[in-house]
């Protein structure tokens, strides 16, 4: 498997993950972090995502 690839969904798990508890801390389920430092967060894992997909275009063209 592409070790881009193995990146590419860990990414979008911690993302997906990061906006369940942004949402959860924004409704009162839980609070362990503030929900300003997950917004941050979700920034830079789309970065990442973002990235790792550009990356992942260009392995598959070459």
């Amino acid at each position: 498997m592409n070790k881009y690839r193995v990146v590419y969904y860990m990414s979008v798990l911690a993302l997906i993950v990061n906006a369940f508890a942004m949402v959860g801390t924004l409704l009162g389920w839980f609070y362990f972090v503030e929900s300003k430092y997950l917004f941050w967060i979700n920034l830079a894992l789309l970065s990442i995502f973002n990235r790792l997909k550009k990356k992942e275009k260009n392995d598959e063209q070459v």
